[in-house]
């Protein structure tokens, strides 16, 4: 074994660094390492000094189980930051691989084991510290940001771009914005040996959610939802915790079993951008339920012409799978806020991922929400075989004249819908693409949902995802395990482009841990293994976490008249239409005034519709309407990372590794 490092500052507001790990004649490993203000992420331990000595190196915050099965017997463990690379080692040396899946959190782990000529690539069960990869001539590189691979010779993949663009803004694992380029991706590792002068590599997957739980009735589950939520907590909680409070049921329930902590001070907060009036409610109800649970409530409303928002998106958004939401910034603050009350090494708790879990990600109670319900059920999937071969053709004589009745009857949207159930009844794969590809998430297929392809692009992007992600999902699918197969098959989905990368990532920068208790794996495993009976459609939105509130006279849940989803005010602005309209959106406008991502991805409009994109960058520079402010968020962040990785970053991935 060989070893190096250098350091060199960038442009990057963090500092990169890479260290040589394994040499064998001329092939080469090299570990990339982001380093950030909470230094505590990273740890490095040889387990002893012989040359064939086992040695990990840890980054992230993992937890240790008593055991993999993550039921009801199974105890989670903090180990010290500093025991963490040693104590990893000794499971490894016991058990081999299989001590991957008794590891909790999100992490990566690089292990070598020179007695088998090997290193292992460990990432956590839910892709939260994804690994990159380049493989070349020379070797093998591997890193935490993929600004350490990049060099002049990589270029984006036209097609992960165009899905980052017209999808929600993330790029499934294996795969990345660039070419060359691939992840480790969620609960699997790496196997990469020496076979002479050779590099051979294996990967695996070590976790799946199973249904490890066993329940005698529906009641008896509701029971045992708030213990085990509170051993989550528990496992995750320290003497300083913050907690990002919405208001609404997910974070009310942390918020409640936070209070019932002993000797914790637990500092609430929430936020919002000035003239949101969503946002205001939501400060209005948190601040309420903050002083019912005797929680310190702290409040950030973002003036949209703050001068410092477009350095603090840009410092949130450098890495690419943290996100590209317009909020970015509140989410930097409530991190700082935080720091500044609690300290360094502070630990923020966040409701996120509870809406997959609960409900299958459909949690209001509109009729649209109710349908997409009963599709994606157990009873639907028995019953699909059947109504697959009676439903009308979606091109046929009878599906069209239906489409263009219901419309007629019900108004263009809904007509729509019908459209893409119809396409989704062609197969079993068809139908489930509608969890990403459907109209409003139905069934099926839709490319009026996604006007930023091309017909051709999106057939063709669709088809890319579905074979890798759909496809051995559904082969496997059955009416028995049926929400454990949708949970995992919305963790490949969720986990890249909703909040729950991007609180970690915004965290992190501001010197805490975000901790999500539903995803801990007990927590999981719990909802995978719920009596179908809990989530029947007749039953109201998160079902289950409300009944928490009702049978422990818990603070904080809305009174069931109360309409779970009121419609905003009109004419009320979004808070990413507040933020475009202020010195974002000002700063948006100069990045996007001659793009060069267009340049960087030369095959991107055999997939993106041209005329669609330079609509919506006109419309913005004017200021006009009919702008999908999410899509001038991705775009932006795009020419982002087009000027500052394949240019500036190339300079230090040289020296790095010079």
């Amino acid at each position: 074994m060989g070893a190096r490092s250098r350091r060199r500052g960038t442009t990057l507001a963090t500092e990169l660094r890479g260290d040589l790990i394994w040499n064998s004649k001329e092939q080469n490993v090299l570990l990339g390492v982001q380093a950030q203000r909470n230094s505590g992420q990273c740890s490095w331990h040889t387990l002893d000094e012989r040359p064939d000595g086992l040695a990990a190196f840890v980054w992230g915050r993992p937890f240790v189980a008593s055991d993999s099965d993550f039921g009801r017997d199974t105890e989670v463990s903090q180990v010290s930051r500093s025991r963490i690379p040693t104590c990893i080692c000794r499971l490894y040396e016991k058990h081999g691989t299989q001590a991957f899946a008794v590891l909790e959190g999100n992490f990566s782990v690089v292990l070598r084991d020179p007695r088998n000529q090997s290193v292992f690539l460990v990432v956590d069960k839910y892709g939260c510290d994804d690994v990159f990869i380049r493989q070349g001539a020379g070797g093998l590189t591997f890193a935490s940001h993929a600004a350490l691979l990049l060099d002049d010779t990589v270029e984006f993949d036209a097609r992960a771009v165009a899905f980052f663009l017209g999808q929600e803004g993330f790029v499934p694992a294996p795969f990345t914005l660039w070419e060359e380029i691939r992840t480790v991706g969620r609960a699997r590792f790496l196997q990469i040996r020496t076979d002479g002068d050779e590099l051979r590599i294996a990967g695996e997957r070590y976790w799946r959610p199973s249904r490890s739980w066993e329940f005698s009735s529906g009641a008896k589950a509701i029971e045992e939802m708030y213990p085990v939520l509170e051993q989550a907590v528990e496992t995750r909680a320290t003497p300083q915790a913050g907690l990002l409070l919405s208001g609404g049921v997910d974070s009310a329930l942390l918020a409640n079993i936070l209070r019932n902590r002993g000797g914790q001070n637990t500092v609430a907060i929430t936020g919002t951008v000035a003239g949101n009036v969503d946002g205001e409610d939501e400060i209005r109800k948190a601040r309420k339920l903050a002083h019912a649970l005797a929680i310190d409530h702290e409040e950030i409303t973002l003036d949209p012409f703050d001068e410092a928002l477009p350095e603090e998106w840009s410092l949130c958004a450098e890495s690419w799978s943290g996100g590209t939401r317009l909020t970015l910034p509140l989410f930097l603050r409530f991190g700082r806020r935080l720091e500044a009350r609690l300290g360094e090494g502070y630990s923020a708790f966040s409701g996120q991922m509870a809406d997959t879990l609960a409900d299958n990600n459909y949690t209001l109670p509109s009729l649209g929400y109710r349908a997409r319900r009963l599709f994606y059920s157990p009873a639907f999937r028995r019953a699909l075989p059947l109504l697959q071969k009676i439903a009308p053709s979606q091109s046929g004589v009878a599906g069209r004249s239906l489409v263009r009745s219901i419309a007629a009857i019900a108004g263009t949207r809904v007509g729509l819908m019908v459209e893409s159930l119809l396409g989704g009844m062609a197969g079993e794969q068809r139908f489930y693409e509608g969890r990403v590809f459907g109209y409003g998430e139905m069934p099926g297929r839709s490319k009026t949902y996604f006007p930023a392809f091309t017909a051709e692009g999106f057939e063709c992007v669709a088809d890319w995802y579905s074979s890798h992600f759909i496809e051995p999902v559904v082969f496997e699918m059955r009416a028995e395990t049926f929400y454990r197969d949708m949970i995992d098959m919305s963790m490949d989905m969720v986990m890249l482009h909703l909040d729950t990368r991007l609180v970690f990532h915004a965290l992190r920068l501001a010197g805490g841990d975000a901790a999500m208790p539903f995803l801990d794996s007990r927590v999981v495993n719990f909802f995978a293994s719920l009596p179908d009976s809990e989530r029947a459609v007749h039953r109201e939105p998160k079902h289950i976490i409300r009944e928490q509130f009702r049978r422990r006279q818990l603070a904080g849940v809305e009174d069931r008249s109360v309409a779970f989803h009121r419609k905003s005010v009109a004419g009320t602005k979004s808070m990413e239409r507040l933020l475009l309209n202020g010195s974002l959106g000002a700063y948006f406008r100069e990045l996007l005034r001659a793009p060069s991502v267009i340049a960087s991805a030369p095959d991107l409009f055999d997939y993106v519709d041209e005329a669609y994109l330079f609509r919506q960058m006109e419309s913005f520079a004017q200021n006009a309407g009919g702008v999908d402010c999410k899509f001038i968020s991705r775009l932006a962040a795009l020419e982002s990372w087009s000027r500052t990785y394949a240019t500036k970053v190339a300079s230090s991935y040289a020296q790095v590794t010079a």
